[in-house]
C-alpha cells in the first residue's frame, strides 16, 4: 500500500451519508480508468451520474446463490484481473475499506501475493461515527471494541472499566430466524455481558440508517437486553458505558 502508482485503489466513502467520501477519495476516483462499488449509496449514485463518472455495481455477484467466502474470490478475481488489464482501478466501498470489510482485506491480501500496487484512501469508519455519536474521548478513557459474534464464541474478557461497543449486532442472527431465535440469541449475549456488568446496568442500542443519516438509540438495562431484538439491525451496534468505581464512603 505504497505511494508508487496503484493498479487498485480502495476507497471508502462513509457510513452515515452518502456524501462522506473525502476530495482525496473524489480524486482517485476521477482518476481511475475503471470504477466499481459495493453498497453504493443512491445519493453517491446521483453525484457520479451528475459527473459523468460510470460506476459499475457489484452487489449482484453477491444475490446470485455463492457463499460469501466464494463471492469474495469472484469479485477479488474479477477486479484484479481489470486492475491489471487496464490500471488504474478503483472499488468505492462502505467506511473504512480496511475495517470491519472482509472484501477488502481479501483483495489487499491477493494483490500482494500477486504483486499488484494497491493504495488505500480512508472515509469515516462506523467506529468514528459511533465515537462522535456518543462523545467520547478515547484518548483519556480508552475504548474496548469486538465484533459481537465473536465476542460470545469465542468467550472474550471484557473490562468494565473501559467503554465497550459491540458491532454488527444483527450477525448475531441467522438470516431467516424468528422473533423467539433472535430473542435467544440476544440473551446469549446479555448472559455474557452480565460476567461483567450488573444486570441493572444500562446499554444502548445504536442503528444508523446508511445513505440517510438517520442514528436511532434505544437503552435498556442489561437485564432487558432481550427486549431490544426486534430493532436490531445488521449495522446495529452496542454500547456500554463503563461501571463506576464505588465512591469512598
Amino acid at each position: 500500500m505504497g505511494k508508487s502508482r496503484p493498479a487498485l485503489m480502495l476507497v471508502g466513502f462513509g457510513v452515515e451519508n452518502g456524501l462522506q467520501l473525502t476530495i482525496e477519495g473524489q480524486r482517485a476516483v476521477s482518476q481511475a480508468e475503471h470504477v466499481y462499488s459495493i453498497g453504493l449509496p443512491d445519493m453517491l449514485r446521483r453525484l457520479f451520474k451528475s459527473s459523468r463518472i460510470p460506476v459499475t455495481e457489484l452487489d449482484d455477484r453477491f444475490d446470485n446463490g455463492k457463499d460469501y467466502a466464494e463471492a469474495y474470490v469472484d469479485v477479488a478475481d474479477y477486479v484484479l484481473k481489470q486492475a491489471v488489464l487496464e490500471p488504474p482501478v478503483a472499488l468505492l466501498v462502505p467506511g473504512n475499506p480496511m475495517f470491519q470489510n472482509t472484501l477488502s482485506r481479501f483483495l489487499v491480501q491477493t494483490a500482494r501475493q500477486r504483486s499488484i500496487a494497491v493504495r488505500v484512501f480512508p472515509s469515516v469508519s462506523i467506529v468514528d461515527a459511533l465515537i462522535s455519536d456518543i462523545g467520547l474521548d478515547v484518548t483519556a478513557g480508552g475504548l474496548q471494541v469486538f465484533d459481537a459474534r465473536q465476542i460470545v464464541r469465542r468467550e472474550w474478557t471484557i473490562n468494565a472499566r473501559i467503554p465497550l461497543f459491540l458491532l454488527s449486532l444483527g450477525g448475531l442472527f441467522e438470516a431467516a430466524a424468528d422473533e423467539a431465535s433472535r430473542v435467544e440469541s440476544l440473551a446469549a449475549l446479555g448472559v455474557h455481558l452480565a460476567r461483567f456488568y450488573p444486570h441493572g446496568h444500562p446499554v444502548t442500542l445504536v442503528t444508523h440508517s446508511t445513505g440517510r443519516g438517520d442514528i436511532k438509540h434505544s437503552t435498556v438495562r442489561l437485564g432487558r437486553l432481550a427486549n431490544l431484538a426486534p430493532h436490531v439491525m445488521m449495522a446495529s451496534a452496542l454500547f456500554v458505558d463503563v461501571v463506576p468505581r464505588p465512591q469512598p464512603p
